[in-house]
């Protein structure tokens, strides 16, 4: 990932939200707080510095103020699809003061890497470092 986009200062890195259907979920101590380190993007919830596991609320969100929202594509029930909850954040009256609503940054990385736990987070990695910085 260096290799491709170089090393990005710590201050310079996009700050990102991970939400699921039912919100963003932050854990301190999950695998993606280490895919978003090596990918150089910085997880905005752990600014909250929460030290246990659970749902934050809307209104924690939108003060972080997030330039990235990011979904998992995995329609795992036939009910999440990626694009219509897409649609349902980005017009989600919320959300609407965020950077990443203003900007129109949410981006869907597959599922099947960024929610795993074995040698395939790399993919992890590079797909949040792909969408964050390509586009």
């Amino acid at each position: 990932v260096q290799d491709k986009i170089g090393k990005i200062p710590k201050e310079k890195q996009k700050r990102i939200v991970f939400m699921r259907s039912n919100g963003a979920y932050y854990s301190p101590e999950a695998s993606f707080n280490d895919v978003c380190r090596y990918a150089q993007v910085r997880n905005a919830l752990e600014e909250l510095h929460y030290d246990k596991p659970g749902i934050v609320n809307q209104e924690a969100v939108v003060q972080l103020n997030p330039e990235v929202f990011l979904l998992a594509g995995w329609n795992y029930d036939g009910q999440h699809d990626p694009k219509q909850m897409e649609e349902e954040l980005l017009n989600n009256s919320g959300y609407q003061t965020t950077d990443a609503v203003k900007n129109r940054k949410v981006y869907t990385v597959p599922a099947k890497h960024v929610l795993c736990v074995s040698q395939y987070i790399v993919n992890a990695v590079e797909d949040l470092a792909d969408a964050v910085y390509k586009n």
